[in-house]
């Protein structure tokens, strides 16, 4: 089969006509961009007059709403609402101007009734509501317009007055110029030479206002558009000083400012329709937006349209289809489609990489883009296996429709899925699909089915795959029936089975081969990977390797002496060591299929997945990949298998479900924007906000803040951070690291996460450190970082240590201290050992002797005799029944003091039964000659105090004998008990003769009383044994005339 040409001989020209189809891909063909969408799904507040945009140097973008005020940072959108009775919120829900950003970094804006400015530092807006000086204003109405850097003021509309805000001295405004009409939000400002050019839209065309900086009017000038018919303008461009773009209802315009001319521009596609935006996409082109009619490129100076902006939306490729309200290009090359009531559509205009080619459109059949297998020919020309059938594409990419007949229904190949196309050394090309074999001949021809093998003895048995062998010999590869040989005339091809690969053998879908080194590896579906050589025209298979996963291609490795397998587990290299063949798994290859194998120059492997196109580049100091995307200008996220190939120029090509992509890799550019990692958010606790309090940093909102002390009850903390890039933010990655302040970083492996939450974090001083890359892997240079300290809990600080250390310091002092006097002690006590023991005998006998005199006082023989003769006189008077009641008190009294002899201490209370008994018994002997009483203080407990035994009744046989017995009746006793200082006080009180009357009495009689030196002894033992006083005192009593009153004994003895 002869072609037109060959290879060589075009070769000069296809390289020009690539160049000049490069520079049409760039200046005259359409885009298609994949756009992302900000509604308030994703977090808006609100689908309405989103009409104003601006990124600010920060990197975030602010955008309007009728609803509250949006900042989106690629992730997340944060909305600002208005609170009344809050100074530091938004002053009320709508944004009635565009924003704008002074030296400071303040953003600032205007809602209807304060102008209004947003300051990172604090994270809070501060509102500004100036009046003119004569203040007849009713209502407040403020539009912002423009910043004068230099004059560090703004200009703005109030009510209908263009006026001077300088925030320097906010209270007041300088009137410039009066309006006759509001015009809303098309009013716009730009600096032009020596001034401002203020253009004001109107419903019939519009207004031009020349001011110089210092507010003078200098030139004004009124146009009309379509004689003022349905005429009302949207937008305004200015080019330079002399040249303006108008967007107007009519279609779009230009004006001339120098000779105050309006020209229509010839561009058919935009005449009468509804031009809604203009923007400057490089030096040579506009962006224009219409209504309702797509998005075009405009070149400036021929005023024609040279491609449109195309959307990919699902599987269709279409013209913007929403309304287009306004559009925005920041500085980042992220172009921004304000629609209203749909909100914000926004798409990276330096992402894209991948020429697209064959993608779906509405209407069109889906056939036609799901491209099976690429073959090119020796023009340069793509051939498309699709499912529609073969589709010819010319080198840049334009489909030829000399070759249409190839495809569509009435097509052998349609409707059936594609498998393989090849050109043979004959010029042939062979086609596999689902419906069997077919091959072309002649170039004006169709494609015709190729008969199966009679001995197969099947009708359909799937051809997978063609092959050609270095020998000349073309084989096919069936799913059912293994290899067959095409055999027969150039033009009439016949197949016949392979030897040894019959109807009996295992099928086969797919393969590769080293037609140098005579190696061709085929895949046995879901069983092995059979390693073929060619021996005399004949395959005979040399190796079988067990592989049970489903391959999709096989591709040889010229540089690397290996082949590439990709299946359904992910990338393979299989290669011969030593004469044996190792199957090994490429780990770097991170996803779980690989559909197709490209090698490029370089030496750089290309493989389609199931989730987009990688790179991985095996040539650098390290093995890294790349992952594109849709935002990168991929047909789809979907490959097909083993659908690609490398074009002559070092191009390659890829098949997909909703066509192809083609690309040269040495022209992909990865964006060289850095990403910009700051952190938007921090809370505690599982989402409680962080209190403004807790951040010990001069600045006091996010994304400023950089320290921030947390008590320990707040050590779970979620970081919120963004990269503030817009190309694909779903494709950023972030590396984090928290460690002790002072350490190096140490990073984690990237991730796409944009937040962090660390768990129950103990106190301490720590650096949380954020990277970010952009959407292709660049990573930035920028290292944001939050210090972040957790105060310890109560017990775990300083004071509490400190409280510890002197607790535990007194203790060991104290056990020093203790331990010296056990020491001191211990000498003491050997020092004083001898005396004790020999003082303890003596003590012993004193105490004995003490206790024997007390029972000899207590038995006092003159009372028991006295007792008796009372006894014995009652008997002889025969009263016997009162000598029989003192007999008893007598034997009680008898028995109580022996019983209580033996104690060495009794309660206050025994102590009264056995006073109130003696006295009694007493006072009988005596014929009630007195009387007693004995008193017990209220706050005192007689059964609770204790009292040595029997220290009170010698003081009371005394009274009864010394004081009273010589006393000529009226004779009374008073026993008191009370506490007094901390003491007991024990007095025995008689209204007697008195001591001096009594010893004048006794004169001339023997007569020795030893109880005052018993009890005196007594007490001085007490008193060594509690270390307390103990003592008593005797107290003489007189009449006012002098005369003796009686006696008064008080004892002072210590509570026990």
């Amino acid at each position: 089969m002869n072609w037109p040409s060959t290879r060589h001989t075009y070769t000069l020209a296809m390289l020009t006509v690539l160049l000049l189809s490069m520079a049409l891909f760039v200046q005259g063909q359409d885009l298609t961009l994949s756009f992302q969408r900000l509604s308030v799904a994703q977090g808006l507040s609100s689908q309405q007059y989103n009409h104003y945009l601006r990124q600010d140097s920060r990197h975030f973008v602010w955008i309007s709403s009728l609803n509250g005020l949006n900042r989106f940072d690629g992730n997340e959108v944060r909305q600002f609402h208005s609170t009344p009775g809050d100074s530091t919120g938004l002053a009320d829900e709508g944004i009635e101007s565009d924003f704008f950003e002074d030296e400071e970094g303040r953003v600032w804006f205007s809602t209807n009734p304060a102008i209004q400015c947003f300051d990172y530092r604090t994270g809070k807006f501060k509102s500004y509501s100036p009046k003119f000086a004569e203040g007849n204003e009713n209502t407040l109405a403020y539009q912002l317009l423009y910043y004068d850097e230099k004059q560090k003021q703004f200009w703005l509309i109030y009510n209908d007055r263009v006026a001077l805000f300088n925030p320097a001295k906010p209270e007041n405004l300088v009137a410039v110029d009066t309006l006759k009409t509001l015009f809303g939000r098309g009013l716009k400002m730009e600096p032009v030479n020596n001034g401002l050019l203020l253009m004001i839209p109107y419903s019939n065309g519009g207004q031009l206002r020349k001011y110089r900086p210092d507010g003078e009017l200098t030139w004004k000038w009124t146009f009309e558009i379509n004689d003022g018919q349905d005429a009302g303008t949207h937008h305004f461009y200015l080019q330079n000083d002399s040249s303006l773009w108008i967007a107007n209802q009519a279609g779009l315009f230009t004006a001339s400012l120098q000779n105050e001319r309006i020209n229509q521009l010839p561009e058919p596609r935009l005449a009468d329709v509804a031009v809604s935006s203009i923007v400057p996409y490089d030096q040579d082109r506009l962006l224009i937006a219409t209504w309702k009619d797509g998005i075009y490129f405009l070149n400036k100076k021929s005023g024609r349209i040279s491609g449109e902006l195309l959307s990919l939306e699902g599987e269709y490729v279409s013209g913007f289809q929403y309304p287009v309200d306004n559009l925005h290009l920041t500085s980042d090359g992220v172009l921004w489609v304000q629609s209203e009531g749909r909100g914000i559509y926004f798409s990276s205009l330096k992402k894209r990489k991948f020429q697209s080619l064959l993608q779906a459109e509405a209407g069109y059949p889906a056939e036609y883009s799901q491209v099976g297998d690429i073959a090119e020919d020796e023009h340069g020309n793509l051939w498309c296996l699709t499912k529609a059938g073969v589709i010819v594409l010319d080198p840049h990419g334009n489909r030829l429709s000399e070759f249409d007949r190839l495809n569509g229904p009435s097509s052998l190949l349609f409707g059936n899925d594609p498998y393989d196309i090849r050109f043979d050394s004959q010029g042939r090309i062979w086609v596999c699909n689902h419906a069997g074999l077919f091959v072309l001949t002649q170039p004006e021809g169709i494609f015709l089915p190729v008969p199966p093998p009679v001995e197969l003895e099947m009708d359909r048995p799937v051809f997978t795959f063609t092959y050609g062998l270095p020998s000349g010999k073309n084989i096919a590869a069936s799913l059912k029936a293994g290899l067959a040989e095409v055999t027969g005339p150039v033009n009439y091809p016949e197949l016949k089975v392979f030897p040894a690969f019959g109807k009996d053998s295992t099928g086969y879908s797919v393969g590769g081969g080293n037609p140098a080194g005579n190696q061709y590896v085929f895949s046995e579906a879901r069983k092995s990977l059979v390693i073929f050589s060619e021996t005399n025209g004949v395959l005979e298979a040399d190796t079988i390797i067990p592989f049970t996963p489903n391959v999709n291609t096989i591709r040889f490795d010229s540089l690397r002496n290996c082949f590439w397998i990709g299946c359904t587990e992910g990338l393979f290299q299989l290669q011969q060591n030593t004469g044996r063949w190792q199957l090994d798994r490429f780990r770097s290859f991170p996803f779980a299929s690989a559909y197709s194998i490209e090698i490029d120059n370089k030496g750089d492997l290309w493989v389609s997945h199931n989730k987009g196109l990688g790179l991985i580049r095996l040539n650098s100091s390290s093995i890294n990949g790349l992952n594109f995307n849709l935002e990168d200008g991929l047909q789809s996220l979907e490959f097909i298998s083993s659908s690609s190939v490398k074009l002559w120029d070092g191009r390659l090509a890829f098949g997909g479900v909703n066509g192809l992509n083609l690309f040269d890799p040495e022209q992909i550019q990865l964006l060289d924007e850095p990403a910009h990692p700051v952190i938007t958010a921090l809370s505690v606790n599982d989402g409680l906000p962080l209190n403004e309090d807790r951040i010990a940093s001069e600045n006091k909102g996010f994304p400023g803040v950089e320290k921030v002390i947390l008590p320990y009850s707040q050590n779970t903390i979620n970081l919120k951070f963004a990269a503030l890039e817009y190309s694909s933010p779903a494709h950023v990655r972030y590396r984090i690291s928290l460690v002790p302040t002072g350490q190096p970083a140490n990073f984690s492996g990237a991730m796409n996460r944009n937040d962090v939450t660390f768990f129950n974090l103990r106190e301490g001083d720590y650096t949380f450190s954020l990277m970010a890359s952009n959407s292709d892997g660049l990573w930035s240079d920028e290292v944001t970082t939050l210090r972040i300290i957790v105060m310890p809990p109560w017990y775990r600080t300083w004071w509490f240590y400190s409280l510890i250390g002197i607790v535990v310091a007194s203790g060991v002092y104290w056990f020093y201290r203790r331990r010296l006097e056990e020491v001191r002690k211990e000498e003491s006590y050997k020092r004083e050992l001898a005396e004790l023991k020999q003082k303890e005998a003596e003590y012993k006998l004193l105490v004995a002797e003490t206790e024997t005199a007390i029972l000899r006082l207590q038995m006092n023989p003159h009372f028991i005799f006295n007792s008796m003769n009372s006894i014995n006189s009652y008997i002889l008077k025969r009263d016997i029944g009162t000598a029989g009641e003192y007999l008893g008190r007598f034997s009680r009294l008898m028995r109580m003091i022996l019983n209580l002899a033996a104690k060495k201490y009794i309660t206050v209370y025994e102590e009264q039964e056995l006073l109130d008994l003696y006295i009694q018994t007493e006072a009988m002997r005596f014929e009630d000659k007195f009387s007693y009483e004995i008193r017990i203080a209220d706050d005192l407990d007689p059964d609770d105090v204790l009292i040595p035994t029997m220290i009170l009744q010698p003081f009371v046989e005394n009274a009864i004998w010394h004081g009273l017995s010589s006393k000529a009746g009226g004779g009374k006793i008073l026993v008191e008990f009370k506490i007094e200082n901390d003491s007991l006080l024990c007095a025995v009180e008689d209204n007697g003769i008195g001591r001096q009357a009594a010893a004048d009495s006794q004169k001339g009689k023997k007569h020795e009383s030893k109880a005052l030196g018993i009890t005196r002894k007594r007490l001085e033992l007490l008193q060594k044994e509690t270390g307390h006083e103990a003592h008593y005192r005797i107290i003489d009593l007189v009449e006012p005339d002098g005369s003796p009153a009686g006696t008064r004994v008080e004892l002072v003895i210590p509570l026990i």
